[in-house]
């Protein structure tokens, strides 16, 4: 059975090599273009990128059927190493301090050769994001905020995840884990850490001022609605408001059936701006 599940991190931290001199594999310093910008800063060449992944796997023989370098929109986001081996496990690694960013594992790693329960499967992923996670690395308060076993129907996993909390407010910074509760494996590693969050915690826009704000975006009446002050990135103090509600639609079959429907407004708790919008369908 196949499992193919993106993870992905992306970090400002230093290489960590973890065994033989990396440095013979790092290129000197010279630019990077990202749309069209040059960033002078140290480029991670191929070979090393292909040695981080094998560190991973730990398997020094493994062969890759492709690798790209991806670019990013901004400095802050590193450009990246896209891999996929012969087994069709995919990786991202940052092009800048060689860091995996994301991996997709089509069969688990590291199995433990036996069922585990939560307990159990909470203590091999937590081991495994700080053997990995910059997050953990730099210190930074990682609050587990998610621990349970998911159902996908043609298989099971835990999943587990830590957010970084400051002043009691999440911010973007996180890292997520999924375990195989059959035998113990990683199925999948996320771990994203975008920035160092120095903002103001206490905001201009009031809560209810933030959901009326919106609910002018919405194009139905919310029956319910809720917002939850959080970093974002950008170090921006933000308003995650959420509007919910039901429409009596009938199905193919005449049947009648209640459509939830949700909206996710993202606003500046600062300005009262508008910064993003997301429809559940």
């Amino acid at each position: 059975m196949l499992r193919r599940i993106s993870i992905w991190l992306i970090t400002l931290t230093l290489i960590f090599s973890g065994g033989v001199a990396v440095s013979k594999l790092v290129s000197a310093q010279e630019g990077i273009t990202v749309n069209q910008k040059v960033y002078n800063i140290t480029k991670i060449d191929e070979n090393t990128a292909k040695y981080k992944v094998k560190q991973l796997l730990e398997d020094q023989t493994a062969d890759f059927e492709k690798v790209e370098l991806i670019p990013q929109g901004e400095k802050k986001y590193h450009p990246r190493y896209f891999l996929q081996n012969n087994n069709g496990d995919t990786f991202r690694v940052d092009a800048v301090n060689g860091e995996i960013l994301s991996a997709t594992f089509t069969k688990g790693i590291k199995p433990q050769n036996k069922k585990v329960d939560l307990a159990e499967a909470k203590n091999i992923a937590e081991k495994f994001a700080k053997n990995y996670s910059s997050a953990f690395k730099l210190g930074k308060n990682m609050v587990l905020k998610e621990d349970k076993l998911i159902d996908r129907m043609s298989y099971k996993e835990y999943r587990f995840e830590w957010r970084e909390q400051i002043n009691n407010l999440n911010t973007p910074n996180l890292v997520v884990v999924q375990v195989d509760p059959e035998n113990g494996a990683i199925i999948s590693y996320h771990s994203a850490v975008f920035e160092n969050f120095t903002a103001t915690s206490t905001p201009s826009i009031a809560k209810d001022e933030a959901i009326k704000i919106a609910k002018g975006q919405a194009e139905f009446a919310p029956n319910k609605s809720d917002a939850k002050l959080q970093y974002g990135r950008g170090n921006q103090l933000i308003w995650i408001v959420e509007l919910q509600t039901t429409k009596s639609i009938i199905t193919s079959d005449n049947q009648p059936f209640e459509l939830q429907l949700a909206k996710w407004v993202t606003i500046d708790a600062l300005s009262g701006e508008v910064v993003n919008i997301v429809n559940s369908h």
